[in-house]
């Protein structure tokens, strides 16, 4: 993590918690990106995939929120589709494994007006 990013988000002193939202949900995000708490918003059978697997998110990744927009305000709410994110998954023998999903590069391309070619 560059030394820029470092400081950037050390010295956004509005920001203690955060909140990501999600369609399904809001998630209570610590400075780090890491997980505090996810406030589940649907109860509904249909919805029951999506809500397992936005359960297994521990961390978003705010360094490359940062560095695809270095000249915003860091902000305290955020769109779940801007952020790429990690998740534990266990696997075939029951040991946690961490996965990686990119930020939805369609959403910022059609919504946010941005596309970072490079993953970060």
């Amino acid at each position: 993590m560059s030394k820029v990013i470092c400081e950037r988000i050390a010295s956004e002193g509005d920001f203690d918690d955060g909140t990501v939202r999600s369609s399904h949900g809001e998630f209570q995000i610590k400075r780090t990106g890491h997980v505090i708490d996810f406030d589940e918003e649907s109860d509904e059978f249909d919805e029951m995939e999506a809500l397992s697997h936005l359960r297994l998110i521990t961390r978003f990744n705010l360094v490359e929120y940062l560095r695809t927009y270095p000249d915003e305000e860091f902000p305290d709410e955020f769109d779940i589709l801007d952020l790429g994110y990690w998740y534990s998954e266990k696997d075939e023998n029951g040991e946690p494994q961490q996965k990686y999903v990119p930020p939805d590069y369609t959403f910022r391309r059609e919504v946010v007006g941005i596309y970072k070619t490079k993953e970060g």
